[in-house]
């Protein structure tokens, strides 16, 4: 059966979890990191991990990094030297001269600015119009609608739809002609990537929502 909430079970089952998800995790930011273009069976493999994922750190980067021994043991400011992706360690030079050089995993270190976030949905947009204009097709595609200049929308965003609503082309007023260039099959490529975008944020929520459930259970 399940194991009782916070008991050394249910923690080491949690601990296994955690483990995987972090594996996946460097899975993806390798790939990345190295140009793999993703195919359809890495976002299902990748499907249930967060949203945005923080790039690989590179040499270099100003970091704060926890350094576990005993004379020094703590949080210490430093710069990356080398990456060892192997090991998931970087090699860190730290600030306090009298502490040197200390190989440290990478759940131990942040960086000291901002990181290049990886976006699982804008990857999964490219991935999805790629696709779409690699397929062939017996009928042209339908064309963009097209407004004249003077041609207006209107304001009232209660008679149009939620997601056109949002589109960057229908909130400034007019479609204009470099926004018609930009579609695939007659539809926006901006409305093509909102609707993966609210595919993949369902997709997160059930997930939590189904765990939240079990966790819950007698």
């Amino acid at each position: 059966g399940k194991p009782r909430r916070c008991s050394s079970t249910f923690f080491a089952e949690e601990r296994t979890v955690l483990t995987e998800k972090r594996r996946r995790l460097r899975e993806l930011q390798r790939k990345v990191h190295q140009g793999t273009q993703l195919s359809l069976a890495d976002f299902n493999h990748f499907r249930d991990l967060p949203e945005n994922i923080p790039a690989m750190l590179t040499v270099g980067t100003k970091v704060i990094a926890w350094l576990n021994i005993e004379k020094d043991k703590g949080f210490h400011a430093g710069t990356i030297e080398a990456v060892d992706r192997d090991e998931n360690k970087y090699w860190v030079t730290f600030d306090k001269q009298d502490i040197g050089k200390h190989s440290i995993p990478d759940t131990d270190i942040k960086s000291v600015t901002p990181c290049e976030m990886i976006s699982l949905s804008s990857l999964e947009a490219v991935h999805t119009n790629r696709h779409l204009v690699a397929l062939p097709t017996s009928t042209p595609p339908r064309a963009a609608p097209v407004l004249s200049s003077s041609s207006q929308i209107s304001t009232n965003t209660s008679v149009l739809d939620p997601l056109l609503a949002s589109s960057p082309s229908v909130s400034r007023g007019r479609i204009s002609s470099n926004d018609q260039q930009h579609s695939l099959g007659g539809f926006p490529t901006d409305l093509l990537r909102q609707v993966v975008q609210m595919s993949k944020l369902l997709s997160l929520k059930q997930d939590r929502v189904r765990r939240m459930s079990f966790l819950n259970k007698d």
